[in-house]
Order: structure tokens, then C-alpha cells, then sequence
């Protein structure tokens, strides 16, 4: 299995996403949204970002470069 990234509802009724690892562990859940469509947009403004993306240690570790 390949990770993954799954939309669903959740109990309120609003759908987000999910993160899978290959073991299938969520790894990263999303935010709220009123629609799929949302949640989907949402999801592909990641993917597209990420390439890009700086990782920002904000504990007190020094920043990975």
C-alpha cells in the first residue's frame, strides 16, 4: 500500500482529510470544511504546495534546514 490521502465526513457532518501512511496510521488530519469540494481544494493547494514547502521546528530544537 501506498500513502494516502482520504476525504470523509466526520460526525458533524462536514467533510476533511486524512493523511495515511503506508501502514495505514493517520499520520495528518486537515480542518473542517462546509463541502467536498472545499476539502478537495484544500487538499490539492497542499500537494501542490508541499514541493516547496520549509519544515519549521517551533519547539525549542533548533529548525531543520
Amino acid at each position: 500500500m501506498v500513502a494516502r490521502i482520504e476525504i470523509f465526513r466526520t460526525d458533524a457532518g462536514k467533510y476533511a482529510f486524512r493523511l495515511r501512511a503506508k501502514d495505514g496510521d493517520v499520520i495528518a488530519t486537515g480542518e473542517e470544511f462546509k463541502t467536498k469540494a472545499k476539502a478537495r481544494e484544500s487538499v490539492l493547494a497542499m500537494l501542490k504546495a508541499i514541493p516547496k514547502a520549509k519544515i519549521f521546528d517551533l519547539t525549542d530544537t533548533p529548525s531543520i534546514p
